[in-house]
């Protein structure tokens, strides 16, 4: 049995200048207690929203839109104290618009209270 602790996952959203959403699985067992976003300076000024989607594809939280060229703290309000989370889920980053230039690397970082895998 795997001992449960804080987690720390990391996921890269890859956007060429073209993209407008890019997504990514993960599996953990646990509670999502905070969530660092990282959005790029996009040559563009487009919005990123953050979804996290549940192994049925239902939307259990969205983070709005956030602004370009920002980093953003989402801590336990934000996520109504914990976000639940038990076997596979999917992260998804959307973009308002095409980010345009080079495109750019946004970046969630998850800390949760669980096991992974």
């Amino acid at each position: 049995m795997k001992d449960e602790r804080v987690q720390r996952l990391e996921v890269d959203f890859v956007f060429g200048a073209a993209d407008t959403e890019k997504s990514a699985q993960s599996v953990i067992e646990g509670e999502i207690k905070q969530i660092h976003l990282r959005v790029p300076n996009f040559t563009n000024d487009v919005t990123l929203t953050l979804s996290v989607e549940d192994e049925d594809s239902y939307e259990v939280f969205t983070s709005g839109a956030k602004a370009r060229a920002s980093n953003y703290n989402l801590k336990a309000a934000d996520l109504d104290d914990s976000l639940l989370i038990a076997s596979t889920f999917t992260l998804k980053a959307t973009l308002s618009d095409v980010p345009g230039g080079a495109g750019g690397t946004a970046k969630a970082v998850i800390y949760y209270w669980g096991i992974e895998g």
